[in-house]
């Protein structure tokens, strides 16, 4: 779904994406419980708290994915370069 908007094109567009789902599912759960009380308060606030656990876990993966991942697929072709070795094949983007 997030290639049919285009946002996967960019870092920053996955990650304001990410944080804007967390955001929003922070501003559901306390229009929750200032809107409901009681038992209709904790009901309803199991889904926003469950979709704010996922927009948690996809921020951690394209963070990973994005920050973490390509820096290491470089690790090779650095560690060739500073053995001395500077014809080396690195990763393209």
């Amino acid at each position: 779904m997030m290639d049919r908007f285009a946002i996967t094109d960019s870092r920053w567009r996955e990650t304001i994406v990410a944080v804007g789902l967390q955001f929003a599912a922070g501003i559901a759960l306390a229009t929750v419980t200032v809107a409901l009380e009681g038992t209709a308060a904790i009901a309803v606030a199991g889904g926003p708290l469950a979709l704010a656990a996922i927009a948690c876990f996809n921020t951690a993966l394209i963070i990973r994915a994005n920050l973490i991942d390509p820096p290491r697929e470089l690790e090779p072709s650095t560690e060739a370069v500073a053995e001395g070795s500077f014809n080396v094949d690195s990763p393209t983007a």
